[in-house]
């Protein structure tokens, strides 16, 4: 709707919605096979040349998720 051919792009979108920070946007889940460690994408937009974005390790704990310390490789973004 906003940033579809004819839409009103982030100006719309803050019309919309004044007192966001933007939007986030998730990849789907990748799981290991015992489903205890997760990883995920993780992006946020703010405006043309704003956002960023990387993935997050979360392990399940107890029955919760929560980040995994990773030491292993790593890819992160930011406009």
């Amino acid at each position: 709707m906003y940033f579809s051919k004819g839409g009103s792009g982030w100006k719309g979108f803050y019309v919309s919605y004044p007192k966001s920070g933007g939007y986030l946007l998730l990849s789907p889940v990748g799981f290991n096979p015992a489903k205890n460690i997760a990883v995920v994408q993780v992006n946020h937009w703010c405006s043309g040349h704003c956002g960023g974005g990387g993935f997050s390790v979360l392990q399940k704990k107890n029955g919760a998720w929560e980040p995994l310390p990773w030491g292993g490789s790593s890819c992160a973004w930011a406009s």
